[in-house]
Order: C-alpha cells, then structure tokens, then sequence
C-alpha cells in the first residue's frame, strides 16, 4: 500500500514537475532541489522521467493539431511519392534529436551524478539564466541547418538538472533568428522526441518496478499532466510578449540556494 506521505510527495514532484516543465526555469532542477530537502521518491532518475511522461500528455494536447496536420501530410507525400513541408520537417526534427540522443546514450551516468549534486544543480540553472539573457540577441545570417542543429545542441545540455529544454532551445532558436512562432514549435516538437526517447531507454527500470512504485509514478504524471498544459500556455504568451529573460532572475535566486544549501 503507498503511504500517505509518499503520496503527498510525489503528488507535489508531480505538480512541480507540471508548471516548471515548459515556464523556462527547469523542472529536472527544481525535482533535484526538493528531493534534496525531502528525499527522493522510490525510483530515482526513472520517476522523474515517468513525471517528464506526464507533460508530454500535455504537449500532444496542446499541439494536438500540429501533430495532426504533420502525420496526415506526411502520409499524404509517401501516397504522391514526393519529399514535401512535412517530410522536411521530420528530417529536420531528426537531425535536430541527434545531439540530445548522442548525450543521453553517453552521459547517463553523469545526469544521474548530477541529480544528487546542489552544486552541478546551481550551474545548470546559471547557464539557463545566461541562455535567457543571451536569446535577446540576434546573430546574423544564420541557414536552416544552423538553427536546427544549434536547437538541437540546447537540447542535449538541458539533460542536465537545472538547464531548462524550453529556455535553453528557445532562446538559441531566436538567438538565430528563427520566427517566433517556428522557435516555439519546433523546440516542443524536439521536447516531444526526447521524453519519448528518455523513456525508452528507462524501460528495464520501469519493467521492474513494484505495484507501489508504479502506483506513485502515475500519480505524479496525473498531477504534472494538468499543471503541464496550463503552464504552457502560459509560457508561449510570456514568450510573444519577449519577458522569457524575466525568468532568467530567477533561475539566479534558485543557483544561489543551491549554493549556499
């Protein structure tokens, strides 16, 4: 049976997993803060990709159209045998994964270190608060190819706690002067690529785990999954709004505490 405290714990990783998830401020950072303070739940590295698994429920719902329209034009480019948008679109998303599945694959061990580290922690929200103040600037003559592959290179340093997915791969994304709007979607579309990818490779762990341990991580994917959705929502109007660098303070209040804990 899972007890009552363990019950409240993982609900509130959930919750906090759910609204740090896509504000860019880290959510992986904020799991390592609290575990320190209040231990880490049953299952360690493999809980919290079962939160991230959470959030991506919410991803699908918010760009549920997107999805669609990418899937039914693909099928309809192989049925007219022709390499169209949405075709170019996958190979670019591809290209744009290798780096974060390059580092996942490598690095494992070092983002499981890292976890149990305030200090590792405190940097990784320093870098997050440096890559907000930088996407306020603009570098010339960037080709598609850039873009994504500098996307994509944000993305594999935000397996790190404390490095945050969507400010890191935003603000690189305008920082090359993609479109607001293609920046927005485009990073989420790699986030939906890697949480996947995270799972996988967790599977033999979650193969493994107990009724009680399952029992938790569903909770906690439940409560990130209704957070999730409302916190991105909120994020792409801070985004169009140009306030993403507002958070970039905060991260420098939370790299404080995780220095001085």
């Amino acid at each position: 049976m899972v007890h009552q405290a363990n019950v409240f714990q993982v609900i509130f990783l959930g919750l906090i997993q759910g609204i740090t998830e896509f504000l860019p401020i880290s959510s992986s950072g904020h799991l390592a803060l609290f575990q320190h303070f209040f231990g880490p739940p049953a299952g360690g590295l493999v809980f919290d990709v079962l939160a991230h698994l959470g959030t991506l429920g919410a991803l699908v719902l918010f760009f549920q159209k997107d999805i669609k329209k990418i899937i039914i034009g693909a099928l309809e480019e192989i049925k007219e045998r022709q390499i169209g948008q949405q075709w170019r679109l996958i190979s670019l998303l591809a290209l744009g994964s290798l780096p974060a599945i390059i580092a996942g694959l490598f690095f494992r061990s070092l983002v499981e270190k890292a976890f149990a580290n305030l200090i590792l922690v405190g940097i990784g929200f320093l870098t997050t608060a440096f890559l907000l103040f930088l996407g306020r600037v603009k570098i010339r003559h960037n080709s598609i190819l850039s873009q994504v592959v500098g996307v994509g290179v944000a993305q594999a340093l935000a397996i790190l706690p404390g490095i945050s997915r969507s400010g890191s791969t935003i603000s690189v994304g305008v920082m090359l002067r993609m479109k607001k709007e293609e920046a927005f979607r485009f990073s989420f579309f790699l986030g939906m690529i890697a949480i996947l990818g995270a799972t996988i490779l967790q599977i033999p762990q979650i193969v493994d785990f107990n009724a009680n341990q399952l029992m938790e991580s569903f909770l906690a994917m439940g409560a990130a999954f209704l957070t999730g959705y409302f916190s991105l929502k909120l994020l792409k109007s801070v985004f169009l709004k140009n306030q993403l660098w507002y958070f970039a303070f905060y991260c420098l209040v939370l790299a404080g505490i995780c220095f001085l804990v």
